[in-house]
Formats: structure tokens, sequence, C-alpha cells
């Protein structure tokens, strides 16, 4: 899994402990959990989809990295990158890639900035460093302008925003000074605290245009379980009848996509549709994580074995998990095709994005239609 990953992340990867999984192609659910969609073999070499590098902000460079995390209908793609004269986690930007162009969106005085959603606007949220690089401070960019939204505790505090509705209403999470996490919802220059499914750590990753909102809270028995936030209320998403669950996305129809382990442990890609929770079962063993889907069904997501070069990115349709990755080998080792990809947001046209790692670092990636 690529390390930059891990920031958005942070609260699950403390929580959900990996798995692995251990039976072969897509694996049905374990004995006593919801069934899951007819589990075909999980195709590969798919022929509808090419990826292509999108470079970073030194261009094509093998050496810098980049990764893209979200993408609107009209195809403008966000994530980060490492700036040319800086190296990896400790010198990273946040990137608009748009028409053509690589767009550096600046920091709020430090020197990092991940950029995780945008909306049909272009409007962009994610995380900034600010001065002295102590504290990151969730951010909305708008017409080349980057606007700090805050904490709940001043200057001396962190928080993050994950994704952006179209009409403007931001979710992500603030910390607080006494050790808790507190999903939130920025609207109209206010911050209004989500709650939690009683414990002190929460997170929202995502947020529909109805204003359904999802993501990942401490249970009062220290669990983390998946939530879906609707009218004031959060509610629990339960699990595949293991301990632990994360929602990451959530469409216009309400339908809802993560992943959860089962009574054996194992973690699997879920989608939550109309109160029931789907295991999407795993690609050759190995754990799945569904990260993003589009108003026709269509999940993404990724696959990851025990070591750094296993697994890959996903795309999920009608009962069948595609392999995205496999596409990558077909590409000189100088442009994306060396260890594992991940993907991590889908258009309603079926275009992915997210990011493989190259010949030296991993590269954002944006799978087309050939």
């Amino acid at each position: 899994m690529s390390i930059y990953h891990n920031l958005r992340i942070a609260l699950s990867a403390a929580l959900l402990a990996s798995a692995v999984g251990c039976a072969d192609a897509v694996t049905a659910p374990a004995a006593g959990t919801s069934p899951a969609i007819p589990p075909p073999a999980a195709a590969r070499n798919p022929s509808a989809l090419a990826p292509v590098d999108l470079g970073s902000l030194g261009g094509s460079s093998i050496a810098l990295s980049s990764e893209a995390h979200d993408i609107n209908a009209s195809g403008d793609i966000v994530g980060f990158g490492t700036p040319p004269g800086l190296f990896g986690a400790f010198g990273l930007h946040a990137i608009l890639w748009r028409d053509g162009a690589i767009l550096d969106l600046g920091t709020l005085g430090g020197t990092i900035s991940r950029a995780w959603g945008i909306n049909a606007d272009g409007v962009v949220v994610g995380g900034a460093n600010t001065a002295g690089d102590f504290f990151v401070h969730a951010f909305v960019w708008r017409d080349g302008i980057m606007t700090d939204l805050g904490t709940l505790d001043g200057a001396n505090a962190s928080s993050v925003a994950f994704d952006i509705a179209p009409d403007g209403r931001i979710v992500g999470r603030i910390d607080r000074p006494n050790g808790s996490r507190l999903a939130v919802l920025w609207q109209d220059g206010a911050v209004t605290d989500l709650g939690s499914l009683g414990g002190r750590v929460s997170v929202a990753y995502a947020i529909n245009p109805a204003g359904a909102i999802v993501g990942a809270s401490e249970t009062a028995a220290g669990e983390p379980h998946a939530f879906l936030w609707r009218d004031g209320t959060m509610v629990d998403l339960g699990t595949l009848g293991g301990t632990r669950s994360t929602a990451y996305a959530i469409n216009p129809s309400g339908d809802i996509v993560g992943s959860s382990t089962t009574v054996a442990g194992e973690e699997h890609a879920v989608l939550w549709r109309k109160g029931v929770i789907v295991d999407l079962g795993t690609v050759r063993g190995m754990r799945t994580v569904a990260m993003g889907i589009n108003p026709s069904g269509q999940v993404v997501g990724y696959f990851a074995g025990p070591t750094l070069s296993s697994g890959g990115a996903f795309l999920w349709q009608r009962g069948v998990m595609t392999e995205l990755s496999d596409a990558l080998n077909e590409l000189p080792q100088n442009q994306l095709g060396l260890g594992p990809a991940h993907a991590y947001a889908i258009t309603p046209a079926g275009e992915v994005v997210g990011d493989a790692r190259g010949a030296m670092a991993p590269h954002a990636a944006l799978w087309t239609r050939k």
C-alpha cells in the first residue's frame, strides 16, 4: 500500500487491522455472514480500460511520486505529488489535473498538502500543513485560493477535509487536544460535530448530494464500525460478522462501499444497499477494500497481499471483480507497472483514478476507455 494513502485511512489503519484471505479467485463470505453477489472468478487483463500515467509536478519524471484520489464528471482530478527539489512525504503538494495541465495548489504555510476530494464545480478539499509543519488544517480551494477551514481549538490543532458535496458542504475530521477525533460537517461557515457510535474517535469520509454522510466511528466497545449519518442521526452499518468496518464512499442513490472483517477476521470489500451488507469477495485470497462507487453502482478499490509488491486495483460491476492492475503490466517499467495499484474513485462514465507504483515511485493513473 502506498505510504501516503495511510493518511486517509489513519483512523481505519489504527482500528481496522489488515487481514489476508485464504481462498482463490473471488471468495464467498464466511458462514453466518451476508451472502455475496454470485461470485465468478476474478477477471484479468480487461479489454475495456487502459491506464494513463498522469505524471507529477515534475512532469513524467519517474523519481517524483503522485497519487490521484478523486475525479469529477468534467474530468478534473485531484490528489498530491512531490514537487521538484523535494523528497517523498517531506515535500508533498496538493495537485489538480485539469485540461492537460498539472496545477500545484500550494499549502497553508507548511511544506505538505494533500487534496482528497473535488465537486462538480471544481472546488477542492483536503488537508495542508500550517507554518512550522506541526499541524494539519482542513482546506477548501476555489478559483486559485486555498482557504483554511480551521479547527475547534484554534491554530494549534489539526483537521482534514475528505469530501465536498455539489452544494459546497464539506466533511472530514477534527482532532481535539484531549485525544478525541470528531467526524464533522462544515456548512455555511459553521462546524457540526456529527457525534459517534459511543467511542471517542470518528471520521467522515464522504457525502452525497442529499447530504447523507458515511465514515467510521468507534463503538462503546472500542471497535470501529462504518456509519451512515443522515438528518442528525448516526446509524451503525454493522459488519460481515467480524469486529470492524469502514465506509469510504456513497453515491447519489445511497449505495455505500467500504470494507469489513468477517467472522474469520478477513477483510473484504463490501457494499451496503438498502440496509443490507453485501460481501464483494476477495481476489485470489487477498484482502479487498472498496473505495469508490458511481451512480451506476460500479465499484472500485484495491486488493493487497502480505508483501508490498502484491495486490492491485479492481473494478467491480454486476457481480464481477476485474483486476485493473494487470493492464499496467503491459507498460514499460518507466511508466507504471512495478508494484501494486490502487483505485480510489470512478466517474459516471466509468473512468477510474488511483495510482500505481512505477520504476522508482508511485504515479497517479487514470484508467479510461481504449
